[in-house]
This record gives structure tokens, C-alpha cells and sequence, in this order.
């Protein structure tokens, strides 16, 4: 079974590649996944990022493309990660970890 940063990936590319098929040029999507009880925003917007980022390098795809992030502090995250990204842009990191029952042990205190 694929962990949740495995299907967050997934659910990114099924996205870029629609935006792809569609021939769309411009395009704005919510932040996935990163309401309450969900994956911690940091990592969530790694995953993000990180998998446009690859589909973008290994597309011809020239468009625009925003990230809505509802919240402030998904906004933060996202714009933090976003300066790591475009810093070392042909990078290829790995997803995060799966400790997802830590997280949730943890917000049960």
C-alpha cells in the first residue's frame, strides 16, 4: 500500500499531467491535503513542489501555475519551500518519511 506522500504525489501528477492533456496555460489549485488532521504543511508542500517540479522539468509545458494556500501558515510553508525548490531546481529529493502515527499521537495529547 502506497503511503500518504506516495498518493499526494500521485494526486499532483494526475493534476499536471490534466493541465497537460487539456493544453491549459494557466491554471490555480488548492493546496492539497493540508487542512486540519491532515499531512503537517511542511511536508505537504515538499511533496508539492517537489513533484511539479519534476513533472515541469521533464515536460515542455510553459504556463502559469498558482498554489491557493487557504491558510497563513500553509502560505509560509509553501513559500519557504518554494525558495528551496527554485534554489537547486534539477535536484530530485526524496518524498518524506511516513510517520503519520506519530503526528496523530501526537495532536490526540
Amino acid at each position: 500500500m502506497a503511503d500518504c506522500y506516495e498518493l499526494l504525489a500521485t494526486t499532483y501528477e494526475n493534476v499536471m499531467n490534466a493541465v497537460q492533456n487539456e493544453n491549459l496555460t494557466t491554471i490555480a489549485m488548492a493546496s492539497i491535503s493540508t487542512g486540519e488532521l491532515s499531512i503537517p504543511c511542511e511536508e505537504a508542500a515538499q511533496v508539492a513542489l517537489r513533484t511539479i517540479q519534476k513533472l515541469l522539468r521533464g515536460s515542455n509545458w510553459r504556463g502559469k501555475l498558482a498554489v491557493v494556500c487557504y491558510d497563513e501558515h500553509v502560505f509560509r510553508a509553501f513559500s519557504s519551500k518554494r525558495e528551496v525548490v527554485m534554489k537547486d531546481f534539477n535536484a530530485d529529493p526524496p518524498l518524506p518519511v511516513n510517520n503519520f502515527e506519530e503526528f496523530f499521537a501526537a495532536q490526540a495529547e
